[in-house]
């Protein structure tokens, strides 16, 4: 049984959690020095104290804006004053108190005891904190708001000023516990020294809406996964008793208040950038990260899009570095881009940082990214420097050519367009002929290589006050197989911008251009390189099924792509299994 005094800890033993791994680790001759400092290692080159056991604990803290904020975490037996360590926070909606046990793992933790096991013995104390709103912690959630990095960074700064705390924290989490490391460093919480965040989404906006058109996973990828899922994710796990938890029964009220609040907002049908939304926009805040950064993320993630991470990444100044590769949301395992080393280079990351070893992880390649044939390189930036924009223009006979020619076509939108599914399925498309335009290029004498964000430059007008335009960018094999690359929109409403509304004038031509996503990619010889514009498409909400467009071909409607120079120097060429989940389709109703 434990016990809780007056905000301290209640020590828990974990003989069943860690049976096995409490022996002093033997110490090897060698050893890394940083400074004056001595650090023996492992092994696997692992700083490794030889710690002797673990204890687990759990606290409550007041939040700075009222509330209860509660952790769960664990620390090196023996660690104290004398023998200070530093310690690596989660700070999630998906935890829960005593969900951090081989007998209490909920749905969504599988992992935990595995960082446990990895980092606590060897000196590295770990913590597991409930977001504002959720479990133990009280208060009402605030999606990723400006509550909820105060929250992220009283929670760091309580960490870095324990008795037993180096004052040096780190931070890492997937997805939701992604973001909150970024709040953390945006708030510059005394302490944080690195985060190593995976799938974080630095916009609320971007990642419900393509410029301003609506993904249509939005909603349950944000205010309705966790109004839907949120008494499970909440929920104390079975038989514990409530009363233990103050924060709980708080929580249990006010959150469900915050989810309604903020649903209209995030569901909200002309798409506006609204005041709910600027504040969840972190996009201009990269300069005041200053702790170091390790970033994950897959350019295929459908739940936090990959388009938001690329502006904020670009901007920050401080120690980063990153992996990009062709996968979805997921952590970067071997299965998940065809390689191991992410989670050595993490816990190598965070020995640096933490530990202050001097084991060569602040003189890593600043980027490693996956190209899609499955092909691993270094980079020391992404996007390349050496990008360099090239011009595509579609002609009315659906050719792609480098030089533009003054030309219109016309088609209407049809709901059933589908450029295949984002699923791990292959799904035939259903692009009709007169619901769209498509034009490819001839076949390639040589590679061409994409590495960056396309865009789409486009001329048109509508019958309609609205309506938006959706591009899809494919690559053709020769054997007539599509291979979705990128998908770009725009609801025309927006064309002056995210935050206003402007119908559109029935017939007249509008100059808009638009992103897609970021991507790594390898057009090879032979192939094709197509563009299909339709009104609507499945993955997005759509707002007018009737519109009709007409495309004015010329110097103004164009895509551009940042290409850069062949790379020859790969450092591993196994194709990750993800390759085999690429967006695919038939070729459109009358193109081959």
């Amino acid at each position: 049984m434990s016990g809780k005094g007056p905000g301290g800890p209640c020590v828990l033993a974990l003989a069943a959690l860690l049976a096995g791994c409490l022996t002093p680790a033997a110490v090897p001759e060698e050893v890394l020095r940083s400074a004056a400092v001595v650090l023996p290692v492992d092994d696997d080159g692992f700083v490794d104290l030889g710690f002797a056991g673990v204890l687990h604990l759990e606290s409550d803290f007041p939040s700075p804006i009222g509330g209860i904020i509660h952790a769960e975490y664990y620390v090196p037996e023996g660690a104290g004053p004398d023998r200070p360590v530093p310690v690596i926070v989660e700070y999630s909606p998906y935890n829960a108190p005593g969900r951090h046990t081989d007998d209490g793992v909920g749905p969504f933790f599988g992992a935990v005891p595995d960082r446990v096991e990895e980092y606590v013995p060897r000196g590295t104390a770990v913590a597991y904190v409930d977001a504002r709103g959720f479990a133990g912690s009280g208060g009402c959630w605030d999606y990723y708001g400006d509550d909820e990095l105060a929250d992220a960074v009283a929670t760091v700064e309580w960490f870095a000023t324990q008795e037993w705390s180096s004052g040096k924290v780190g931070m890492m989490g997937t997805s939701y516990p992604g973001t909150t490391q970024l709040l953390a460093a945006i708030g510059q919480a005394q302490g944080l020294v690195t985060i190593v965040p995976i799938a974080p989404e630095p916009s609320v906006y971007e990642n419900q809406f393509k410029n301003g058109v609506q993904y249509r996973n939005a909603g349950i990828t944000s205010s309705l996964i966790y109004a839907s899922l949120y008494p499970g994710i909440a929920l104390l796990p079975p038989g514990t008793e409530a009363g233990a938890y103050p924060g709980y029964a708080q929580a249990r009220t006010e959150t469900p208040k915050c989810l309604a609040e903020s649903t209209p907002a995030l569901l909200d049908p002309d798409a506006k950038y609204s005041a709910y939304f600027a504040e969840r926009d972190r996009q201009g805040d990269a300069g005041r990260v200053t702790a170091s950064v390790f970033w994950s993320h897959g350019f295929w993630d459908q739940n936090v899009k990959p388009d938001t991470f690329t502006p904020f990444w670009q901007e920050i100044t401080a120690p980063k570095r990153a992996w990009f590769w062709h996968g979805y949301h997921q952590d970067p395992t071997e299965d998940a881009t065809g390689r191991d080393g992410f989670y050595d280079q993490r816990h190598l990351w965070m020995d640096h940082w933490l530990h202050g070893a001097a084991n060569g992880a602040d003189t890593m390649a600043v980027v490693e990214v996956q190209d899609s044939l499955g092909r691993w390189r270094y980079e020391d930036t992404w996007p390349p420097a050496d990008a360099a924009p090239r011009l595509f223009f579609p002609t009315s006979d659906g050719v792609l050519v480098d030089e533009p020619a003054a030309e219109t076509v016309a088609f209407r939108t049809d709901q059933r367009t589908s450029f295949g599914e984002g699923s791990r399925t292959a799904s035939p498309a259903r692009v009709a002929a007169d619901a769209s335009h498509v034009a490819a290029t001839d076949a390639l004498a040589e590679p061409v290589h994409v590495a960056g964000v396309p865009l789409y430059h486009t001329r048109l007008s509508l019958d309609e006050t609205r309506g938006q335009i959706v591009t899809g960018l494919f690559d053709v094999d020769p054997d007539g197989t599509w291979t979705l690359v990128d998908r770009g929109a725009l609801d025309l409403r927006h064309r002056d911008g995210m935050d206003r509304v402007v119908p559109v004038v029935q017939g007249e031509a509008m100059d808009v251009t638009f992103d897609g996503w970021p991507t790594d990619w390898v057009f090879e010889a032979g192939h094709r390189i197509a563009v299909v514009y339709v009104g609507t498409e499945e993955r997005f909400v759509t707002v007018d099924n009737t519109h009709g467009v007409t495309l004015e071909l010329g110097e103004s409607t164009s895509i551009e792509l940042p290409i850069i120079p062949a790379r020859t120097k790969f450092f591993d060429e196994t194709i990750s299994s993800a390759m085999e989940f690429r967006e695919r389709m038939q070729a459109p109703e009358g193109f081959s």
